[in-house]
């Protein structure tokens, strides 16, 4: 079963990415490349279903492309945008659109995954940097100390200084 262009920019796509991460070498970058590979582990079995069951329908590829799109946007972009909105305007489409295409792709919410990235940098900057909690929390964008605290709490079921120790 051949692969055609359009399916090869968006192989290359997650590739890049992989490459990128892998050279940067940066906090949660094996993480990011697990992420990637799963995409394309997604990608070829769309591709084998596809040769099993037909043609998958015109708008699942539109629909890959906006979720891998969002993701990528929210691993660059995590401490300064935290909304589905800003996340919509920079993908050129309604924020109840993306949404949708998230939920139906990936099978979460778009706001989940947003916090999911906020968490696994939290995590990291409790555990492995000397910062003090207020320091982290302004460092990820939280207006208060109290806000992060809640957030993270909400998510983790313990608070900031309970995850440190």
């Amino acid at each position: 079963m051949a692969i055609e262009a359009e399916e090869a920019l968006e192989f290359n796509f997650y590739f890049q990415q992989i490459i990128q991460n892998y050279q940067q070498r940066q906090p949660f970058s094996n993480e990011l490349i697990k992420t990637n590979l799963q995409s394309i582990l997604w990608l070829c079995n769309r591709k084998y279903w596809q040769g099993m069951k037909g043609e998958v329908k015109e708008n699942e590829h539109e629909n890959n492309h906006i979720a891998a799109r969002f993701r990528y946007l929210v691993s660059q972009n995590f401490m300064e945008i935290r909304t589905i909105n800003q996340y919509a305007d920079l993908l050129h489409i309604s924020p109840n659109h993306l949404s949708q295409t998230i939920k139906q792709t990936l099978g979460v919410n778009a706001k989940s995954i947003i916090d999911a990235r906020l968490l696994i940098e939290s995590e990291y900057l409790l555990r492995h940097t000397p910062l003090s909690i207020t320091e982290i929390s302004y460092k990820l964008g939280f207006p208060e100390t109290a806000h992060f605290t809640r957030f993270f709490k909400k998510h983790r079921q313990a608070s900031p200084s309970s995850f440190r120790q």
